[in-house]
C-alpha cells in the first residue's frame, strides 16, 4: 500500500467512525448535522479516490444520521411554533 492509498483508507475509517457517531448523536440534531456532515465528507473523498467499499459504509452511516439529525430538527422546530 502506497502513501496516498493509506490516507484514502484512513479517510474512509474516519468516515465510518463519523458516522456511527452520527447515528448516536442524531437527537442532538445541531451536533448531529456536523458530524454526519463530516463523515460525508471524508466518505466521498475517500471514494472517489480509491472506490474502497468501506467508504461506501462511511457515506451510508452519515447519510442516515443526517437525515436522523434533520428530522429531529424539524420536529423541534415544529413543537417550538406549535406552542
Amino acid at each position: 500500500m502506497d502513501e496516498v492509498d493509506k490516507k484514502k483508507y484512513v479517510q474512509a475509517i474516519v468516515s465510518i467512525v463519523l458516522g456511527t457517531v452520527s447515528l448516536l448523536i442524531w437527537i442532538f440534531p445541531l451536533l448531529g448535522i456536523l458530524i454526519s456532515v463530516a463523515g460525508l465528507t471524508f466518505g466521498v473523498l475517500s471514494h472517489r479516490a480509491a472506490k474502497l467499499n468501506i467508504a461506501t459504509l462511511g457515506i451510508i452511516l452519515s447519510a442516515v444520521g443526517l437525515g436522523l439529525s434533520l428530522i429531529a430538527l424539524t420536529y423541534g422546530i415544529y413543537l417550538g411554533f406549535s406552542s
